[in-house]
């Protein structure tokens, strides 16, 4: 089939019969099949004091409680039995490693400019286009096959499109004082103080003086979750479903937390950066910059909310079957069904 090439054993079978009767096709194989439908159910998954123990000692990050918000059961399977889906290095990139590959040839490139304002010149495209083209031959090109150039002309003008709205931004940013930030912090809770690490792509200080915390990402930011406004925050109920609807995602929240808590004196936001359109989603808009403290306080309650949830042995981790779209993201799908 197209997965698999007859051995050499049945190679010399059919060779053996072809000069016996002077012709080629001499091999016609059978084909059979079978249907199977699996009878695995979703199920809960009880918590025993061992894994209570286990959860409230786990340092978090906003990816680990978003798993959660999107899937108890998922989380399970992750986070507690420690499952996860073996790389394939023989696969053509996905958008993860295409995303880890942007990330690092930023941090490269702009680590000239910390500490002060961006210049977004000829020679500073030149050098970052040379480093992607020798980057892309070393780790990117050797696991494609012929049609690796069309991935690197999709590279290459997103590349072209970042450098020209950096540009753009160049004129409201006055320095950048942080890249690819790998930090531990905690914070301190009802339940108890909960450790968390983060990792921040960029840090831009702009011209009025406020902190913007930049994530990359390789999709557009209309299709990536993000909290929603404040009036829409202020109804929101304390489950796990309605958290996800009004917050989507702990990311932005938690490094607006621990980015404020570092700089106290400075106003901080935090944003999602599109490599595909170069589009800005901010977590806290202009329109709610009135609120600004009160949206902070009502995402950090969740995040309490969903740490308590865990931590809470009464509640087994569920499968979710609100969206049975994001199954078809799950490696551990055959396990739950």
């Amino acid at each position: 089939n197209r997965e698999k090439e007859k051995s050499r054993f049945i190679e010399e079978i059919i060779w053996e019969e072809q000069k016996q009767k002077k012709q080629m096709d001499v091999f016609k194989p059978k084909q059979a099949g079978f249907r199977m439908e699996p009878k695995v159910q979703a199920q809960e998954i009880a918590k025993t004091p061992e894994m209570i123990k286990y959860l409230t000692e786990q340092t978090y990050s906003a990816s680990r409680l978003n798993r959660y918000l999107e899937c108890p059961l998922w989380f399970y399977y992750q986070y507690v039995l420690g499952l996860d889906e073996p790389e394939n290095l023989l696969e053509d990139p996905d958008a993860a490693q295409v995303g880890t590959f942007f990330h690092e040839l930023f941090e490269d490139g702009f680590k000239r400019f910390l500490n002060r304002k961006p210049t977004i010149n000829d020679e500073f495209e030149k050098y970052l286009t040379v480093k992607m083209d020798e980057k892309f031959e070393k780790e990117l090109k050797p696991r494609m096959k012929a049609d690796w150039f069309l991935l690197k002309m999709v590279m290459d003008a997103r590349l072209k499109g970042f450098l020209n709205n950096e540009l753009k931004r160049s004129s409201e940013t006055n320095k950048i004082i942080g890249l690819e930030l790998n930090s531990n912090d905690a914070i301190e809770f009802k339940l108890g103080k909960v450790k968390f690490n983060y990792r921040i792509d960029r840090i831009d200080e702009l011209e009025d003086n406020t902190l913007l915390v930049i994530d990359y990402k390789t999709g557009t930011v209309s299709n990536t979750k993000k909290p929603r406004g404040y009036r829409k925050l202020s109804e929101m109920e304390f489950t796990r479903e309605s958290i996800l609807k009004a917050i989507g995602s702990f990311q932005l929240p938690l490094y607006n937390y621990f980015v404020t808590k570092k700089y106290p004196d400075k106003n901080v936001n935090a944003s999602l950066y599109s490599l595909r359109d170069f589009k800005q989603a901010v977590f806290i808009s202009e329109r709610d910059s009135g609120n600004n403290k009160e949206i902070m306080e009502i995402c950090i309650k969740g995040v309490e909310y969903i740490l308590g949830e865990i931590f809470d042995q009464k509640v087994p981790f569920r499968p979710d079957k609100e969206d049975e779209r994001k199954c078809g993201y799950c490696p551990f799908t055959g396990l739950c069904g």
